[in-house]
């Protein structure tokens, strides 16, 4: 049995913007799906002529995939965004203009998910903190403005010939900005779902932890011996993941109970989702009342 996803753009586009829909359908596909599936080159259809010429466009990638979906590991089906698919792809669309990297890296984590566990790790960390700076104006939040204004009294004590003077400055430019740890935290509280009491903020502190060993310790540090190091790092990542996937959807308007539906009573929360929260530390509370 085949399916066919048809896309009608309001005005006439040229090849190249086709083949970029082509490949934000391809990327959206994989979000529903939870794997990523290379598709079979598209069919373009020319409306200059008395008839609708059909052109299939063969360029250089790789092979389309050959397995078909494993429909244990679909993350959302069909028919409950059946009347909401349109504008949820159209959402998701805009959003990748718009949070550039904040989707970008998670989609490649889906893309290429044979990678080290610290480089997976890194990666949705990082794209989480890529997204986090699109949603939330850090810059002009009452913490910034309180830390920019604590930042130029303590200049402001330093004789102006003071040659310390410039390399403070220089040294606290950034102090006014959220550590990771709050950014992640700050993203993923955006979801609607409901942890343990101080769960989350656990869970984002270890995963800022891990991420700032990996780029500036290039490992573990500490008294931490690989192994275990690489153990919490695969728990983080996984647990991570599944809550970077939520929160895209949760970004494009996916509705609520779709979510929750999602992450406490669905086969891939039975499967995945809840397992890997659970062995980060992160049991979802099912009945918030």
């Amino acid at each position: 049995q085949s399916f066919y996803i048809v896309y009608r753009p309001e005005e006439p586009s040229d090849l190249a913007h086709l083949q970029y829909i082509f490949s934000k359908i391809e990327e959206f596909m994989a979000l529903m799906l939870g794997s990523y599936f290379r598709f079979e080159r598209p069919a373009l259809v020319r409306k200059e002529e008395p008839f609708d010429a059909w052109i299939t466009v063969i360029s250089n990638g790789p092979a389309p995939t050959s397995e078909t979906p494993n429909i244990y590991q679909l993350w959302v089906p069909f028919s409950d965004i059946r009347s909401h698919f349109g504008r949820l792809f159209a959402s998701w669309l805009a959003g990748s203009e718009l949070y550039g990297a904040g989707f970008y890296l998670y989609v490649a984590s889906l893309r290429n998910p044979h990678v080290y566990t610290e480089d997976r790790l890194f990666t949705l960390a990082t794209g989480i903190e890529a997204l986090h700076r699109k949603c939330f104006d850090s810059e002009n939040s009452e913490r910034a403005l309180h830390e920019k204004k604590r930042v130029s009294e303590i200049l402001a004590v330093l004789p102006p010939d003071d040659p310390n003077g410039k390399w403070l400055s220089k040294k606290l430019a950034h102090a006014h900005e959220p550590s990771l740890e709050n950014r992640l935290l700050e993203a993923l509280r955006q979801l609607p779902i409901e942890f343990g009491k101080g769960r989350l903020e656990k869970f984002a502190k270890s995963c800022a932890a891990r991420r700032n060993d990996i780029s500036h310790r290039g490992g573990p540090s500490g008294d931490m011996d690989y192994d275990e190091f690489h153990q919490e790092t695969f728990r983080l990542a996984e647990a991570l993941g599944c809550l970077f996937h939520v929160l895209i959807f949760h970004k494009i308007g996916m509705a609520e109970d779709t979510l929750h539906k999602l992450v406490t009573n669905s086969i891939v929360a039975e499967r995945l989702i809840k397992p890997a929260l659970a062995e980060a530390g992160l049991i979802v509370i099912t009945d918030p009342s």
